[in-house]
């Protein structure tokens, strides 16, 4: 996750945010700078394994406002970007979409959207927690069934971040 991010182990194990530094991407916060350009990664087709299971390959970057990310406290160098694939979540998030992921934000502490890891693959995806413990994944097209998952299974799920952030067509 830290090639993903261009971080380094250490910053992302200490979960710190240099806001005043641009990273290697340009993400960068300062007062200076009126944008920051988040990374828009290619997913690995499907089968393929890569860090994070995005590719090395960067589609470009995506400029935001530099104050609307620190007004919603968010770190740049703790975002990237991906196109969603599918129609598991239609109706929310469409095939072409484009979410924005908080890596910092890789708890189930809320029911929201996350782009979780399953069996080699990235999926974005509605996470409910349950009074008991268990959670369930949610898909918004109903032609695909909702998954519970016990207590057990919850804590071995692997959530790659939160998704606060899409861009569609009309």
């Amino acid at each position: 996750m830290a090639v993903v991010a261009n971080v380094s182990l250490d910053w992302l194990a200490g979960g710190g945010c240099k806001e005043s530094q641009p990273d290697q991407n340009g993400a960068g916060s300062g007062d200076n700078d009126a944008y920051v350009y988040i990374p828009l990664y290619e997913p690995v087709l499907r089968g393929r394994k890569g860090p994070g299971n995005l590719s090395a390959n960067v589609l470009t970057h995506l400029a935001f406002p530099a104050d609307s990310l620190h007004k919603q406290k968010l770190c740049p160098q703790q975002l990237l970007a991906i196109p969603v694939m599918g129609d598991s979540m239609a109706g929310i998030l469409n095939a072409g979409d484009i979410v924005m992921i908080d890596l910092e934000r890789n708890q189930l502490d809320a029911d929201a959207l996350y782009v979780i890891r399953l069996n080699d693959q990235l999926y974005a995806k509605r996470l409910q927690r349950l009074s008991d413990g268990s959670a369930c994944i949610i898909n918004e097209n109903k032609a695909y069934r909702d998954v519970l998952l016990t207590k057990a299974q919850v804590n071995d799920i692997d959530i790659m971040g939160r998704v606060i952030w899409t861009s569609s067509w009309m």
